[in-house]
């Protein structure tokens, strides 16, 4: 189970950070990997999403591997998806809550890292969720 907590200072004011029932905070392990570069990369992108819409409540980080399987459908409740690249070999991945109007979109799969990146790249706004690999 993950819970929230809710930052009232700092560059992360106003939110939410990911804690797993272990305690653990998943979000501060997130930072604390990435260079200095990076973590202004994250910062900065964090800011944006302040102003575009919310991510409170929301998965807000994940990494991206090859053996990922994304399904895309339309909802009114989007995922605004944002690639952020960094000094490590992994790519993570922000996802906010941003509200939409529903549109219809061919439902599919995604099955490897390259075509997702190549959907975000590309500017699409996805709802994004962990299929099964098959």
């Amino acid at each position: 189970m993950v819970k929230y907590k809710l930052h009232k200072k700092g560059i992360k004011a106003d939110i939410y950070s990911m804690i797993d029932d272990r305690g653990k905070n998943i979000f501060e392990e997130f930072l604390s990997r990435l260079q200095t570069g990076d973590k202004k990369k994250v910062e900065a992108l964090i800011m944006f999403l302040l102003v575009k819409g919310s991510i409170v409540n929301d998965q807000k980080y994940r990494i991206i591997k090859g053996s990922d399987v994304v399904e895309l459908k339309a909802k009114k409740q989007r995922i605004l998806t944002h690639r952020i690249e960094t000094n490590s070999k992994y790519k993570y991945i922000i996802l906010s809550g941003f509200q939409k109007p529903a549109k219809k979109i061919q439902t599919r799969y995604i099955n490897s890292a390259k075509v997702f990146s190549n959907e975000i790249i590309a500017g699409n706004t996805l709802e994004v969720q962990e299929g099964k690999n098959e």
